[in-house]
């Protein structure tokens, strides 16, 4: 009876022991969850990013950090904006510099002239501020992106066509006049080009007009 007693007691302490250690082991794992659920954000608390946000981040933010990056490089409102011909403008090399105005070589025939639209998206008084001459009206056009906003001919400098003026340039000289393109869309971006063609409207061997400019000027409206 006292051994059945003793092999009774073991049994019990050996069961006792396996109890505890599996009930350790249970309590360890729900602790376990229990601190990742709070480092995951899960049941309370706010999730706290590792990293930059780009465009929207996984916690649900809007992009704050992207949204700010693009207002510093966008032109954020419509400001009056100067192309200069020289400066802004890439043009062919059938164009030179002409009494202080970008101008078409003798004999050229025609010429383009492109530039990025750098300001803010909005509508614009477009104004060519052309050089004038007294021996002829060249032919222009305006585009942007692709679209013919505007074309037509050069004024004269005098008014008329004189083809016959000694000492030109203090009997007849250029004149910059305004010439305005009309109101229109501009978009940030946008391709803007100018196209001039000479003319030689008192003889093909004698002098004529080179499509001279200076600028084009974007006025918000």
């Amino acid at each position: 009876m006292r051994l059945d007693a003793e092999v009774n007691m073991k049994k019990i302490s050996s069961h006792n022991r396996s109890f505890f250690l599996l009930l350790f082991i249970a309590l360890s794992s729900v602790a376990c969850e229990q601190v990742e659920n709070i480092t995951s954000g899960i049941g309370g608390g706010d999730k706290v990013s590792a990293g930059t946000v780009e465009g929207g981040g996984s916690d649900g933010s809007s992009g704050q950090t992207a949204q700010l990056a693009q207002a510093d490089t966008a032109p954020s409102e419509p400001k009056k904006l100067r192309l200069d011909a020289f400066r802004d403008f890439d043009c062919g090399g059938n164009w030179t510099n002409r009494d202080g105005g970008l101008g078409l070589k003798a004999g050229s025939g025609s010429g383009n002239c492109r530039a990025r639209f750098s300001g803010a998206s909005g509508e614009y008084r477009i104004t060519l501020m052309a050089q004038t001459e007294f021996d002829g009206a060249p032919k222009f056009s305006i585009s942007i992106d692709g679209n013919k906003i505007a074309a037509g001919r050069y004024p004269m400098s005098k008014g008329k066509l004189i083809c016959d003026c000694p000492n030109w340039r203090v009997n007849c000289p250029d004149r910059i006049v305004p010439i305005d393109a009309g109101v229109h869309a501009v978009n940030n971006g946008s391709m803007v080009e100018f196209f001039g063609q000479e003319v030689y409207p008192c003889g093909s061997g004698s002098h004529g007009a080179y499509a001279k400019w200076r600028e084009l000027v974007f006025t918000p409206n």
